[in-house]
């Protein structure tokens, strides 16, 4: 019973936060889960527009230092891109400048300049007839499809069975998924992309944008053996740092998936601060290596800035970010 009025209370104001993938028309976008991956180019414009009068827009290593120095950070908002889309460096960083509000992105290191391998499973899977039964090597077993079930649970299957997988195992997969449903050109030439080594410095190149890291490969690391979670951890990091020339010393766990070993892993490659994707507040004493996140909807202006008092708190807003409140800080 406890549980359940926790569940019910209103989450206690604190700072937010905010979590984005994509900035792109979720009714025109190619690739997964538009209606979840997607803040359209204006609604992302009309957010970050009322982030002053919220509350402070920061940096999370501002956020970071000020739970550090145990102060309160009630009315901090800190904005965050998970995978490193190409969107993020030509729509959502002309609008981050214009409105001067600091961003950190988690790039996957293993990710240049190519689709993501769940926006090419997405296509294939728009083309494929879940009528047909197959099978196909996964790795070190085989993926049975009995052509039974329909095309969301194929789905929801078919990427559970891939996230685990590494990088070349997953494209091998794809692959041969491709040539069951003979589908091999399945939209590819109109799916988003991850940024560039190049483009990428380009965006870390701006005073408002910090460079974190998420993982190599994008595997939940809960699901993995603790030998590949410490490579994909450590790895990650020291592939951005050599790609980027940068300082990469914060972190987003894939697919939010977070324990013990998985923080203490985070710990000793000497990230000072980590995110989840647990829907919180923060407050002082937040674990800063399993700090929460508010994921953004494709909502407009008035709904969103509703939805963010509720973990706020109202009458939260500091007063307007300066030129240099939350950058590189």
């Amino acid at each position: 019973m406890r549980r359940a009025v926790g569940r019910l209370l209103p989450p206690r104001p604190g700072a937010v936060i905010l979590g984005y993938h994509r900035v792109a028309d979720p009714r025109t976008a190619h690739g997964a889960e538009p209606s979840a991956m997607c803040v359209s180019p204006s609604c992302f414009e009309a957010q970050m527009r009322e982030l002053c009068g919220l509350g402070r827009p920061v940096s999370l290593r501002h956020l970071g230092a000020t739970l550090a120095a145990g102060v309160p950070v009630r009315g901090m908002i800190a904005v965050t891109f998970d995978d490193g889309y190409e969107d993020v460096l030509k729509v959502a960083l002309p609008v981050l400048e214009r409105e001067r509000i600091p961003a950190t992105v988690f790039f996957v290191a293993g990710n240049t300049g190519e689709a993501f391998w769940w926006d090419r499973l997405a296509a294939l899977l728009a083309e494929a007839d879940p009528a047909v039964p197959f099978r196909v090597r996964l790795g070190a077993s085989e993926f049975v499809w009995p052509g039974v079930g329909g095309a969301g649970q194929l789905r929801v299957r078919l990427n559970r069975a891939l996230r685990v997988l590494d990088a070349a195992d997953r494209s091998e997969v794809i692959e041969r998924l491709a040539g069951v449903w003979d589908v091999r050109a399945a939209g590819r030439d109109a799916l988003p992309r991850a940024l560039t080594p190049a483009e990428a410095r380009r965006l870390i190149d701006s005073p408002w944008i910090d460079a974190g890291a998420h993982t190599i490969s994008h595997p939940p690391l809960t699901e993995v053996t603790p030998r590949r979670a410490r490579h994909e951890i450590f790895g990650g990091r020291d592939a951005l740092r050599t790609a980027l020339v940068a300082d990469v010393d914060v972190f987003s766990y894939p697919h939010g998936s977070v324990s013990t070993r998985t923080i203490n892993l985070v710990r000793e490659a000497g990230y000072e601060l980590a995110c989840i994707s647990a829907s919180d507040s923060i407050r002082r004493g937040t674990e800063r290596l399993a700090l929460p996140r508010l994921w953004a909807r494709n909502e407009d202006g008035r709904a969103f800035q509703g939805r963010l008092r509720q973990y706020l708190g109202r009458g939260t807003a500091v007063g307007a970010a300066s030129a240099d409140a939350g950058a590189r800080q």
